[in-house]
């Protein structure tokens, strides 16, 4: 096994054995990871480094504790050190290092690959099963109440911006068919009405 499956292997078991939590999980990676590609694929852009995208998707939600950076901050910096024991190249480390550590919703990435694991990461929360996978483990009780009404809130207000902040053309076309199933699944609507919320 080479250094990169060496990495990609970690995060995947990272992932199986202690995720964020359940909207974090290797299944959210994996369907961000399917997101990522498809649009690097229809970018049909020649810079984009393949591999440093695919360590960027599996590791930007894997958790690291460090109570003072914000979380893809302390997973990034954690990757940075342990790409550099291992021998990455500096600009491998860089890009990957810019994709995780400004993924997250209110963040603008630099690089491309960093667009596309943002814009793949925020279209994996129109993923209909996902809401439904969602709503399954708060009656299971894997999630209070609480913080599934803090959450679907969330959504749907970020629901309201999403479309804006995606990149690239093809994001947003991805974005209209996946919202447009969302709206058809019944099951995941009674997910968000549960909350007094709508899509």
């Amino acid at each position: 096994m080479n250094q990169l499956d060496q990495l990609l292997d970690e995060a995947r078991v990272r992932l199986h054995e202690s995720p964020f939590d359940i909207a974090h999980d290797l299944a959210h990676h994996l369907e961000v990871l399917r997101n990522a590609l498809q649009l690097a694929h229809d970018l049909e852009d020649p810079s984009i480094d393949f591999d440093a995208l695919r360590v960027a998707v599996m590791w930007h939600d894997v958790p690291h504790e460090d109570g003072t950076e914000k979380a893809s901050e302390a997973t990034a910096n954690h990757l940075k050190v342990k790409m550099q024991q291992m021998g990455f190249h500096k600009d491998f480390i860089d890009t990957v290092y810019d994709a995780v550590s400004l993924h997250s919703f209110d963040q603008e990435p630099t690089t491309i690959e960093g667009k596309i694991l943002y814009d793949a990461d925020k279209l994996e929360l129109l993923n209909a099963a996902r809401i439904i996978r969602y709503g399954k483990a708060v009656e299971s009780g894997q999630i209070s109440a609480e913080k599934a009404k803090k959450d679907i809130e969330w959504l749907a207000q970020a629901y309201k911006t999403l479309r804006s902040k995606l990149h690239f053309e093809a994001s947003k076309a991805r974005y209209d068919k996946l919202m447009t199933k969302l709206r058809e699944s019944s099951a995941a609507k009674a997910v968000f009405q549960k909350y007094g919320q709508t899509i």
